[in-house]
């Protein structure tokens, strides 16, 4: 009996960092996840036992301050793509695609942390961050 991806549903998650007025560079964050526009965001997203997702981008819509450095974690394991979020700006429509996706199996645990890399001011901020994600179902033969 195997296993094969059927359909693809494509969905932009916003994924927000609540930066605390005068945080110290190094200060880390953990994102709030929302993948449904009018559904409660979530610290943690959790893969269905019927799916498989695939991450294949990240982006921002413009400069935020303070910069930061952004850790997607799968499963408590730290990914090895931790980019720049102000590098990750759109410039002309154009985002930033993984040279690999980031594969989200049956099951999995993903959350996403900013970790400041100046110290923030005397104001609260918040920092946004979009991702892509695609949700595969599963069909069993």
């Amino acid at each position: 009996m195997g296993v094969e991806l059927v359909g693809k549903s494509p969905e932009v998650w916003t994924i927000t960092f609540s930066v605390p007025a005068s945080a110290p560079a190094g200060t880390t964050v953990q994102g709030s996840i929302t993948r449904i526009v009018g559904q409660p965001s979530q610290s943690i997203v959790v893969v269905p036992n019927t799916e498989v997702w695939e991450i294949d981008d990240f982006y921002t819509q413009s400069t935020q301050t303070p910069d930061a450095n952004i850790q997607p974690i799968r499963n408590s394991s730290i990914q090895p793509f931790q980019p720049d979020l102000n590098s990750l700006v759109i410039s002309n429509q154009n985002k930033i695609k993984l040279p690999v996706p980031l594969v989200l199996k049956p099951g999995d645990q993903f959350y996403i942390n900013a970790i400041t890399t100046a110290a923030n001011g005397s104001s609260a901020v918040t920092l946004t961050l979009y991702v892509t994600a695609i949700r595969h179902s599963l069909a069993t033969e």
